[in-house]
C-alpha cells in the first residue's frame, strides 16, 4: 500500500480533533509530552458502520504502551485510546501529536515501525499515512 488515500469529506470530519489538538499544542506548556500517539477504540452496535475498536484498537494501545516503556520513553510519549476521528473505513486509525500524522490500517505488527521511525526517528511512516 502506497498511503491510504483520504477525501476532503473525510478530512472535514476530523477537521474538529486537529483545531482542539492545535488549540492545545499552541498554548506552550499545555504539552506534558513530546509526541501524543492517540489509537481509536471506537465500537458501535453489530450491524453498523465499521470500526477502529472492533479490529483490535484495544491492542494497537497496548503494544505502543509496551514499546514505549521497552524503549524507555514513559515521560516523553504517551499512548491512549480514543473515541471516533469520524474516518472509520481506513481503521484502525492512529494519530501522533504534535504534528498531526493519521495513520490507517495500522495492525499490531506496525506499531515497531511506528515507533522506530516516527516516534524515535521523526520520519513518518508513509505507507500508512493517510492523505487527506
Amino acid at each position: 500500500m502506497d498511503g491510504v488515500e483520504g477525501s476532503k469529506e473525510k478530512a472535514a470530519g476530523i477537521g474538529h480533533i486537529f483545531k482542539f489538538m492545535d488549540n492545545i499544542a499552541g498554548k506552550g506548556n499545555f504539552m506534558l509530552y513530546e509526541k501524543h500517539i492517540f489509537v481509536c477504540v471506537n465500537q458501535r452496535p453489530e450491524g453498523a458502520r465499521i470500526c477502529c475498536g472492533e479490529e483490535h484498537g484495544l491492542k494497537l494501545v497496548q503494544a505502543f504502551k509496551e514499546e514505549i516503556l521497552k524503549r524507555g520513553l514513559k515521560v516523553k510519549v504517551r499512548a491512549q485510546k480514543t473515541g471516533c476521528f469520524d474516518i472509520c473505513e481506513t481503521g484502525p486509525n492512529v494519530m501522533v501529536y504534535p504534528e498531526g500524522i493519521v495513520y490507517g490500517k495500522v495492525m499490531v505488527s506496525d506499531v515497531p515501525e511506528i515507533m522506530e521511525n516516527h516516534i524515535v526517528g521523526g520520519k513518518p511512516v508513509d505507507r500508512l499515512r493517510i492523505n487527506f
